[in-house]
């Protein structure tokens, strides 16, 4: 019993923790107002921005041969913390996003609001 006791307030504690974490990085980009009347009003779609968070990005090699004349090239400071918001970019409904990564052989992939859609009801 005290084992359950302990791990009940541990998930707890972390899980209160992440949300604060999660709403911090919203807040650069929502209001504290915003943010609870998107909580209130549309829960589906605040989860789907804090599971955006850390599933809306994923980095591959530029495929050899294509043509990548017409991608953007943007700045990626760290490979290992993708963030599209502090990237200054944004999800688009449907539609992946592709940019070339300044500097490297390297493209950033951004999911659409379906693919994202898709993958949070699988992990349900």
């Amino acid at each position: 019993m005290k084992h359950f006791l302990f791990l009940a307030v541990s998930l707890f504690i972390s899980s209160y923790s992440f949300s604060q974490k999660v709403d911090e990085t919203l807040s650069k980009k929502y209001s504290s107002e915003e943010l609870k009347t998107l909580k209130k009003v549309d829960s589906k779609k605040y989860e789907l921005i804090n599971f955006s968070l850390q599933n809306a990005c994923y980095i591959i090699d530029t495929p050899a041969g294509k043509n990548t004349s017409d991608y953007k090239a943007i700045s990626v400071p760290d490979l290992t913390k993708l963030n599209y918001q502090e990237l200054g970019l944004s999800i688009i409904e449907n539609q992946n996003q592709y940019f070339l990564i300044q500097g490297t052989n390297k493209m950033l992939v951004v999911k659409s609001a379906i693919v994202l859609n898709q993958e949070l009801s699988s992990k349900k």
